[in-house]
């Protein structure tokens, strides 16, 4: 099994990063399962609902949160 983790994913850059980058490397790695650590994917600080789905829809199969995880008010 081929496990791809990709730790703080930081904001607008980060986000950028994981939708161009994560498609291709699930393909070109044959990953089984992703992992994106994505408590600071909504301006550095929390996630929102909107950012979580992009990164699931770029191919991450599980989100992490950690201490900022529900510092967005939604």
């Amino acid at each position: 099994m081929k496990l791809l983790f990709l730790g703080d994913v930081m904001g607008r850059a980060g986000r950028a990063a994981v939708t161009e980058r994560l498609p291709k490397l699930r393909d070109a790695w044959k990953l089984d399962f992703v992992v994106v650590n994505a408590e600071n994917a909504s301006n550095g600080v929390g996630l929102t609902s909107a950012h979580a789905k992009t990164l699931l829809d770029a191919g991450a199969d599980c989100l992490t949160l950690g201490d900022h995880a529900f510092d967005q008010r939604e």
